[in-house]
């Protein structure tokens, strides 16, 4: 005799996907330099934040326009 088993399934909400306005009004919003190109590498790079936060100057290559970074 085979019992019936139900099971809750519990939906997801997805996560939003921004606009290309969104986007650009994001990447502008930073009024020093520093925070913009860390927003810039953050989301153009696809890093982490402890990979943003954790990147050291020797990970940086100027001449080849080229950084080595260290995660997961």
């Amino acid at each position: 005799m085979a019992q019936e088993i139900k099971i809750k399934v519990k939906s997801v909400a997805l996560p939003q996907i921004l606009s290309m306005a969104q986007i650009e009004d994001l990447l502008k919003a930073p009024k020093k330099f520093i925070h913009q190109l860390m927003l810039r590498l953050f989301y153009a790079a696809g890093l982490r934040v402890s990979e943003l936060i954790g990147l050291q100057q020797e990970q940086i290559d100027l001449q080849s326009g080229s950084l080595r970074v260290y995660g997961k």
